[in-house]
């Protein structure tokens, strides 16, 4: 009866928040049904209710222990809530089910955000390792493309195989300004100024006013600093100067930002 009640909401096209009622109800009594996992994961994140995505997912890997769909999710759930060593136990824990069937897209995306996890606790090995497994799965992968190279250039290491992930992570989305950042920055390590500049400026324009870029979400700190090294470098100073000044605006709490400011010059150390 349940079921045949969710069945009609649908037919009846009633209100999301009326069919997930529903879809509790069902799974009060048949907390298998993948159907109604499927939904009400979908409801939950499309509302970016960390909570109830974590529950349904424990759900669906307790009814489908081989299904990297809830694990995937429930490992990001749990990233997002700062619970990063359970997020790295579950999405292990997913990559263990795994075998010739599993779609190499999920695989590629659990290997990817473990990388990540794995270099915010300072695991650089694992990280990088597991940015190649993620890549031995989907080469394309702009994400862990983006990061790797990223993560590279930070360490000053494989800077050509840096610029040639981040370039790939670029054609893949263009109009992506985290991904051009980061191709602006491993130029910029490369001493590849001209070019650098010529990047960079695809994330903030010189002519965006002051209060429209500290409005602007997608311009962080960090690359606000980049511009300002990059422009220093290129023989623009007041320039440099005001995007490391819009830096330390927004938080930037980088060990040289203070120092370039206050020498008005580009430093490295």
């Amino acid at each position: 009866m349940r079921s045949l009640k969710v069945s009609y909401l649908m037919y009846a096209k009633a209100s999301e928040d009326t069919i997930a009622v529903a879809l509790r109800d069902l799974l009060a009594v048949s907390p298998d049904n993948e159907n109604a996992l499927t939904r009400l994961l979908v409801y939950y994140l499309d509302k970016q209710d960390l909570d109830n995505v974590a529950e349904i997912c424990r759900m669906g890997i307790n009814a489908c222990p081989d299904g990297l769909t809830y694990y995937f999710y429930l490992g990001i759930a749990l990233s997002q809530q700062k619970q990063n060593e359970q997020a790295i136990e579950t999405l292990q824990a997913g990559l263990r089910q795994t075998d010739g069937r599993s779609s190499p897209d999920y695989v590629a995306d659990i290997y990817s955000i473990l990388g990540d996890l794995y270099h915010e606790q300072g695991r650089v090995d694992d990280a990088f390792a597991a940015y190649d497994s993620c890549l031995v799965y989907k080469d394309d992968h702009a994400a862990c493309l983006n990061n790797y190279a990223y993560y590279l250039s930070l360490r000053h290491e494989r800077l050509v195989d840096a610029e040639r992930m981040s370039y790939r992570a670029i054609k893949a989305e263009p109009l992506n300004k985290t991904y051009l950042d980061t191709y602006a920055w491993v130029l910029f390590q490369q001493e590849n100024y001209t070019m650098a500049k010529f990047y960079i400026d695809r994330v903030i324009s010189p002519s965006q006013t002051d209060s429209a870029l500290m409005a602007d979400e997608s311009v962080h700190a960090d690359v606000l600093e980049h511009a300002g090294d990059i422009y220093a470098l290129t023989d623009h100073e007041e320039q440099a100067v005001r995007y490391w000044t819009l830096a330390q605006q927004k938080g930037g709490e980088s060990a040289l930002l203070g120092k370039k400011l206050r020498l008005r010059k580009y430093v490295s150390e």
